[in-house]
């Protein structure tokens, strides 16, 4: 007879993203693959998944469980999916470019004092002529390159390579960055572009970072991100100019994670406003 130290541990799943779904449906089991404070990742052959509290808020990847016991590394976890429920998603709202000078300006103001000096959260204050700090110099020409890009389809992404991995972090600066960039490409309906980023950078992420980031940067290029960097992303698609709580928000994220996401998310807005001819009258407002 098994004793109770050797009985395994079962959680109770109350809500998933997609991801989640894809990683869990399928298994009865998964095995513990990382262990943080609040929250622990959890492989199977189809994917990971990040498990936590209702406080763990709503992503892709995430499932919350009724009660979050204390995990191990490599424990194998019984996976009780019985009144497990998806997180529905709104579609994206529709980009009100000729106004993206105010909301740009809005944003700035907000993040004045707040947005750390570290990756490339202060991209936002420049979106054109931003040169990245010092520490990070090896990704200049990478940035510059994604501008361009952005700007003119025809530019090679070769260069982007040197973005993805760069920073510490469970998802380093680079990473985030680029999933900025994907997910605000499929906001605007540029699904095409987005693909066409995602070809290049997913197979190069296999080598030049890591699992856990790996996971959330294919989470972007299906347009996806966590609730609190989408609720932002459809404020600034929206033309809004309350940023205040949307921002203490997106500074919880990692050290520079939701900054960094945000930076990928304005550059891409700036680019498609100025593409789509933003009367000058709308700039000054």
């Amino acid at each position: 007879m098994s004793s109770p130290t050797n009985a395994i541990t079962v959680l109770h799943l109350t809500h998933w993203g997609r991801a989640a779904e894809a990683a869990l449906t399928q298994h009865t089991q998964a095995q513990v693959f990382a262990v943080f404070q609040r929250s622990a990742y959890l492989e199977t052959n189809d994917g990971l998944c990040c498990i936590g509290s209702d406080t763990l808020g709503e992503g892709p990847l995430n499932a919350w469980c009724q009660s979050m016991p204390p995990l191990t590394v490599g424990q194998t976890v019984q996976l009780d999916q019985v009144h497990t429920q998806r997180w529905p998603i709104a579609p994206w709202p529709t980009f009100a470019h000729p106004y993206f000078s105010r909301t740009l300006h809005a944003l700035q103001q907000a993040a004045q004092g707040h947005r750390p000096n570290d990756g490339f959260g202060a991209w936002i204050e420049d979106p054109i002529h931003w040169r990245v700090p010092q520490a990070m110099h090896m990704a200049q020409v990478a940035c510059d390159a994604l501008q361009q890009w952005l700007s003119q389809p025809n530019v090679a992404l070769h260069s982007i390579h040197a973005l993805l991995g760069l920073g510490p972090g469970l998802t380093p600066s680079g990473d985030d960055l680029i999933g900025g960039v994907l997910c605000a490409l499929h906001a605007v309906g540029e699904t095409q572009r987005a693909n066409h980023l995602a070809q290049h950078v997913l197979p190069l992420a296999e080598t030049h970072t890591n699992r856990i980031s790996r996971a959330h940067l294919a989470c972007a290029a299906q347009g996806e991100c966590r609730a609190d960097l989408r609720s932002l992303l459809c404020a600034l698609l929206q033309a809004r100019t309350d940023f205040a709580a949307l921002l203490a928000a997106v500074d919880q994220i990692g050290h520079t994670s939701g900054w960094d996401t945000l930076a990928g998310m304005v550059l891409v807005l700036h680019h498609y406003a100025q593409q789509r001819q933003e009367p000058a009258q709308q700039q000054q407002t």
